[in-house]
């Protein structure tokens, strides 16, 4: 199941020095959480990069004590909070296991360790920061420029497995509109236009 995160960056990356691919099959973990477990708290320090082999997670905020869904992971996806996992510092966000969830984990020190003994490493975790950059840039600028409908259609067009996966009141939520919208849009069907962009 660890080759399964090696395949993923290689295929981000391009292929890895087989060194490199053996230090982290053997610094990796194998994390199984049961639907609903919590596998991060705010308050507390992000100490792993994730990546998920089996499962979903949700990720949210809380603000006065209503949740605010920030992200969506399904397979195949890495995740963590770069900020709390670069600085220590905590984290404002809550992950979730939205199903029973399988991941491939590395610990900060590890991580570490690697970049010590194979220095060429620290150049392909800086393009991932660079990438997780991008998509957050991009995920902003949806939800800071699209109207509810357009965001809506956004998640129809390039994300519709959200949909059987995730409850409709998160998926709300991460769009910035009521349950009941959401129901009434799903009701009427709508759908992109062939060329939606929410820039």
């Amino acid at each position: 199941m660890k080759e399964l995160f090696i395949q993923k960056l290689e295929s981000l990356f391009g292929k890895m020095q087989k060194p490199i691919a053996d230090a982290l099959l053997s610094g990796t973990t194998v994390d199984t959480f049961d639907k609903d477990s919590m596998i991060l708290s705010a308050g507390n320090t992000c100490q792993y990069l994730r990546f998920i082999a089996v499962g979903c997670v949700r990720i949210y905020e809380l603000h006065d004590e209503t949740e605010r869904t920030t992200h969506f992971f399904t397979e195949n996806q890495i995740f963590l909070d770069f900020n709390s996992f670069t600085t220590g510092k905590p984290t404002n966000f809550n992950v979730v296991a939205v199903e029973d969830t399988q991941l491939i984990s590395l610990h900060v020190l590890k991580l570490a360790e690697i970049y010590t003994a194979h220095p060429e490493f620290e150049r392909m975790m800086r393009l991932m920061a660079e990438n997780q950059s991008i998509q957050e840039f991009e995920l902003r600028k949806l939800l800071l420029n699209c109207t509810g409908i357009e965001r809506y259609q956004y998640l129809i067009h390039h994300m519709p497995e959200l949909f059987k996966r995730f409850a409709l009141k998160d998926i709300a939520s991460f769009i910035g509109i009521t349950p009941e919208s959401l129901s009434r849009l799903r009701r009427q069907k709508i759908t992109p236009p062939p060329a939606f962009n929410p820039n």
